[in-house]
């Protein structure tokens, strides 16, 4: 049985890790830092973050610009009713300025 298991453990390697997995690292070695996280809308307001920073990153986007972008453009739109808006921010819509892509990727569909 050792054997079985060894041998099994030995053909592992990165690559048959799924790459949700890999992204996910991130989030746990960050997580003693999110310490001071002590309500549920802050551990909410967090998730928001790390997930449209993670989606950006999925898009080949950068996110520091895409998060720039959205901060720009949003606020802008507070007073309208028609969401519609909306669609040209999402991290896969064409619309988005060249500034927010990393050069020579293509995003994710």
């Amino acid at each position: 049985m050792q054997a079985l298991l060894a041998d099994y453990q030995s053909s592992l390697s990165l690559a048959d890790v799924p790459a949700e997995i890999l992204d996910i690292r991130g989030f746990c070695i960050g997580k003693k830092n999110w310490m001071m996280i002590d309500t549920v809308a802050g551990a909410k307001s967090s998730a928001i973050i790390y997930s449209i920073a993670e989606t950006a990153k999925a898009n080949s986007l950068k996110p520091y610009d895409y998060f720039e972008y959205l901060l720009t453009k949003i606020p802008k739109h507070l007073d309208d009713t028609d969401r519609g808006f909306l669609d040209d921010l999402l991290p896969w819509s064409p619309n988005l300025p060249a500034n927010c892509r990393k050069p020579g990727k293509e995003e994710v569909k």
